[in-house]
C-alpha cells in the first residue's frame, strides 16, 4: 500500500513539474504542432501549443490570457461555423468569409453589443484574407468591454484566424501595433 502510494505522489510530482513546462518564452517562431503554420511570438510574451490548454493551434500572452491573448486556429470547412451554423467553402472572397465571420460573433450570445470597428482586406499568411476589429461587452466581468482584431484566410479546406482579444481600455491599443507585426510573420500552409 505504501508503495503505491509513493508511487502516485512520484507521478504526481513528474506531470505537475512538466506541465510547468507548457508555456515558452516569446521572441523566437512558433509552429504548430501539425507544422500547418507559423508565427514569430513576440517578445516578452509567452506561448503555448498545447492543444488542451490553449483550445487553439497556439495560445500567447504577454500579462495573462484574462488581460490579452492571442489565438492562433482553424475551422476545418466541412463543419458549420459554431454560432450561426453558417457553412464556408473554398470558392468564397475575402469579403464573403468576413462577413460569415461577423454574422458568427453576433450569433454568439456571450458578445453583447457587438460594433465592427473596421473590415478590411489583407494578406494573411501569404494567402489573401481579412482583418476585422469588433468590439463588444461580455457578462462577466460585468460589461467589460473587448476589443478583438481577427486576421483570417482560406487556406486549403480550413479558415485560418489569428484573434487577439483585449480590454477596449488600455491594452487593445497598447499592444494592437505589435499585434500587427507579428501578423505580418504569421505562414500559412495547406494541410
Amino acid at each position: 500500500m505504501r508503495n503505491k502510494i509513493l508511487i502516485s505522489l512520484a507521478a504526481s510530482t513528474v506531470l505537475f513539474l512538466a506541465g510547468c513546462q507548457i508555456w515558452q518564452p516569446g521572441g523566437v517562431t512558433a509552429k504548430t504542432t501539425d507544422g500547418t503554420a507559423s508565427l514569430n511570438v513576440p517578445a516578452g510574451w509567452m506561448f503555448t501549443t498545447a492543444r488542451g490548454i490553449a483550445q487553439a493551434d497556439l495560445l500567447a500572452t504577454k500579462e495573462g490570457v484574462l488581460l490579452q491573448r492571442v489565438t492562433l486556429s482553424h475551422h476545418e470547412l466541412k463543419d458549420p461555423l459554431p454560432h450561426s451554423k453558417r457553412k464556408l467553402d473554398a470558392t468564397q472572397s475575402p469579403f464573403e468569409v468576413a462577413d460569415a465571420v461577423i454574422d458568427d460573433l453576433r450569433s454568439n450570445r456571450d458578445l453583447r453589443a457587438l460594433q465592427v470597428v473596421e473590415n478590411t482586406p489583407q494578406t494573411v499568411g501569404g494567402h489573401p484574407g481579412y482583418r476585422v476589429i469588433v468590439e463588444y461587452s461580455v457578462a462577466e466581468p460585468a460589461g467589460l468591454k473587448l476589443r478583438e482584431v481577427r486576421y483570417g484566410a482560406l487556406v486549403g479546406n480550413r479558415l485560418c484566424e489569428l484573434n487577439f482579444v483585449a480590454p477596449a481600455r488600455h491594452y487593445f491599443e497598447r499592444d494592437l501595433a505589435t499585434i500587427d507585426a507579428a501578423a505580418k510573420t504569421l505562414q500559412i500552409t495547406a494541410k
